[in-house]
């Protein structure tokens, strides 16, 4: 009989690139042990507590869904100054970690709005469990369309989320009315270094994304940003480190569960996710994706399209 190998196994060799097999040996009957009867009791489970808001927290730290613990978090928005007379709308805000992390970290009062209904009502309570429902609430809402108070925002932040919106000429026209003067827009985005990757080159990721991404390049966002007056303080590739932070969250959440076999509901989260963030990864390796840090900020007046 064929020896079954450990689930967390398979999935390092899957994401390394290699096959694990093993030799048949005889079957090794165990001692009969007489039937255990425990009683248990079920709590009610959470909202955050389905298997891929286990598993995205695991990988990436409490309340985040994607690379980028609180330090990070931290370290990006240094340039907004931000402090506790400050507000700030945080666009595509998964579980509302970036926005809690800006709100106890610099004592901002951050406006957090999400798309994915299961993630913004897990991020919700996370928000409130936190006693931060007032200073870092999370919102369901579709991005390109929330109602945002004009002019009432000191900054705007947004980490990884734009790339999946069609009309981002829309989304930045709604966005920038929602700024103060002199007010400040910091993002991360996924790139393409040319349109016709998509056909090319990037089919594949394109295939395997959950929802259908609609990146632009650097120089379309660098153009767009610039027709709405903003003035661009950072436009920075940060890919090489977004790989590593893929690389390195993996290869630590599959060190840590080397001898844990998961339950089969999370056995199938965990092989989506890791062909997920596989095919990103690569497609960034390869030079046609990238990940963009951009931040500018808004001068106000008319705006000039090019």
């Amino acid at each position: 009989m064929t020896r079954k190998i450990p689930f967390s196994m398979r999935v390092k060799a899957w994401w390394q690139g290699y096959d694990l097999r093993v030799k048949e040996r005889p079957l090794e009957i165990p001692d009969e042990e007489p039937p255990h009867h425990n009683i248990t009791y079920e709590r009610e489970r959470m909202p955050w507590e389905t298997e891929r808001i286990e598993l995205v927290q695991a990988l990436w730290g409490t309340g985040m869904v994607s690379p980028g613990n609180p330090e990070f978090i931290q370290d990006m928005v240094k340039p907004l100054g931000l402090n506790n007379e400050m507000s700030v709308l945080d666009m595509g805000a998964g579980l509302g970690g970036s926005a809690r992390v800006m709100a106890e970290s610099f004592g901002a009062w951050v406006t957090a709005l999400e798309e994915d209904p299961a993630l913004a009502e897990a991020g919700a309570a996370m928000s409130e469990a936190a006693g931060m429902s007032r200073r870092a609430p999370v919102s369901y809402s579709n991005l390109s369309e929330a109602e945002l108070k004009p002019r009432g925002y000191d900054a705007i932040f947004s980490k990884d989320a734009f790339f999946r919106i069609i009309d981002k000429e829309h989304l930045l026209d709604h966005l920038v009315k929602a700024l103060k003067p002199r007010g400040q827009l910091l993002f991360t985005d996924y790139v393409v270094d040319a349109p016709e990757s998509l056909d090319g080159p990037l089919k594949e990721w394109w295939d395997k994304e959950p929802m259908a991404p609609h990146p632009w390049t650097a120089a379309e966002y660098q153009r767009n940003l610039v027709s709405r007056n903003i003035e661009i303080r950072v436009q920075e590739d940060i890919t090489h480190r977004f790989v590593q932070m893929i690389r390195s969250s993996w290869a630590e959440y599959l060190d840590h569960t080397h001898n844990a076999r998961p339950p089969e509901e999370m056995a199938k989260v965990m092989m989506s996710e890791a062909e997920l963030w596989t095919g990103r990864a690569s497609a960034m390796e390869s030079g046609h994706l990238r990940v963009y840090r951009f931040h500018g900020i808004f001068h106000g007046g008319k705006q000039t399209r090019r």
